[in-house]
């Protein structure tokens, strides 16, 4: 009885959304949760980032300190780990040999920085909007893919019902979702008057079986 009204929920819950609102007003509420004053573009943050890794049943740790400054390009990781320390740096301009800092670069700021990163040029906004449950939550889910050159992995971001806030974000490269990760943005932090992730912690799709957690930091750079 109780999985029958449950699911007569979901459907209404559905409905109601479709008739009310559109993906792309669902991701403009979320951003004005998350950045209500447009700070995205200039963040200006060190950003500590504690790592676990779990890989054929062995842990492993490390930890990164991310220097970001989005309003003059410029990103730099230092990584520490049992074994070695390493440094990568890009600031914007064009380089040799910098694959690996602009991958980190752009991994980083694709996921602090969501949902405000759904405005970047060349991103599809799906305009049919689902009702997933997770952990109990009936969350609004919005597909995104991406011009070819860009990406072609298939993205489902879920925003709170209540809140409009990003919670999770899941990625498959077939659209099937029967491979791919669960992101969850966990332990909201608020710096320079935004909503940013304190935790991303990995799940391997079907299953959502664990794989890593990075836990999160930020603050005021040293002058």
């Amino acid at each position: 009885m109780y999985k029958y009204f449950y699911l007569l929920t979901l459907l209404f819950t559905n409905c109601i959304i479709h008739a009310q609102s559109s993906a792309e007003e669902i991701i403009s509420q979320s951003i004005a949760v998350h950045d209500p004053s447009g700070n995205w573009h200039k963040l200006h943050a060190d950003i500590e980032i504690a790592s676990i890794v779990e890989r054929e049943n062995k842990v492993d740790t490390s930890y990164r300190l991310l220097q970001m400054d989005l309003k003059n390009e410029l990103f730099k990781m230092t990584s520490f780990s049992a074994k070695d320390t390493s440094e990568v740096i890009y600031d914007g301009k064009p380089c040799d040999d910098c694959d690996r800092a602009k991958m980190f670069n752009n991994y980083f700021r694709y996921l602090l920085g969501m949902p405000m990163k759904l405005r970047d040029p060349g991103t599809i906004i799906h305009e049919e909007i689902q009702v997933l449950d997770y952990k109990g939550v009936p969350y609004q889910v919005v597909k995104v893919t991406y011009d070819p050159e860009i990406g072609s992995d298939t993205w489902l971001f879920y925003f709170h019902p209540k809140t409009s806030v990003l919670e999770l974000v899941e990625f498959s490269k077939d659209g099937t979702f029967q491979s791919g990760e669960t992101i969850e943005l966990n332990n909201k932090i608020k710096y320079q008057k935004m909503l940013l992730p304190g935790q991303l912690k990995w799940l391997v799709l079907p299953d959502r079986r664990f794989l890593a957690e990075e836990n999160i930091k930020y603050s005021i750079p040293k002058k």
